[in-house]
């Protein structure tokens, strides 16, 4: 056999084992669900006790977190695929992401900022005007607070959080959650995916809800 055959059977079999970032994304969600025990006790408010699930009322709970984690997919595949109609980036097959999102307390609505080495989507969730059905619409915006005021810059929470992210610093993170915490506002959560072998190890981050007065700043 030629050499240059040897090496197209090698080129083929390596793609065929990389999988996409959604794939592996799914089991490793899948994974993370099966294994979580928080679902197998209730806590019954005002008394500070909990009480033990019985095997049927964990799967009912499980199978709600199985749906949320497709949901998720669901959204992330439509970003993915509409991003790449528009530029040719495939955010699905790049070889890193980290994904930053924030969730409302109040709202259970998401923000998300999807950061690659090339490219970046941010987008939010909404609630669809006119229905009775609770159906969430994603509306490109920046992730980051915009200054209205010309010939300054504002610095809060989130332009912090995301200089560690990228510097991978998630002990100072979580410290810096942990020393500036606030009763309202949104959870945190960070991943960050990085593909080895053809397939995506991940990291999470996960941030109780704090908050930092905004800084102003003269350009």
């Amino acid at each position: 056999m030629k050499p240059v055959i040897i090496i197209s059977f090698l080129l083929l079999a390596q793609l065929c084992h990389s999988q996409t970032f959604l794939a592996d994304y799914k089991a490793f969600n899948y994974n993370e669900i099966k294994a979580n025990k928080n679902a197998d006790s209730l806590y019954i408010a005002g008394t500070g006790k909990t009480a033990k699930r019985s095997k049927g009322e964990i799967k009912h709970v499980k199978t709600g977190w199985f749906a949320q984690a497709d949901k998720e997919i669901l959204q992330f595949d439509t970003i993915f695929k509409a991003y790449y109609t528009k530029t040719g980036f495939d955010f699905n097959a790049a070889d890193s992401l980290t994904i930053v999102y924030q969730t409302s307390i109040e709202t259970a609505l998401s923000r998300f900022i999807i950061i690659s080495g090339k490219d970046t989507i941010s987008y939010a969730e909404d609630w669809e005007e006119n229905t009775n059905i609770h159906k969430k619409l994603v509306i490109y915006r920046p992730f980051l607070n915009v200054s209205n005021h010309p010939g300054y810059i504002i610095f809060d929470e989130m332009d912090s959080l995301l200089t560690l992210v990228a510097k991978h610093d998630f002990n100072t993170a979580l410290r810096f959650a942990k020393e500036h915490p606030v009763t309202d506002g949104a959870t945190t959560t960070v991943l960050v995916a990085k593909k080895e072998n053809g397939h995506y190890a991940f990291e999470t981050l996960f941030l109780q809800p704090f908050g930092i007065l905004p800084a102003w700043r003269k350009k």
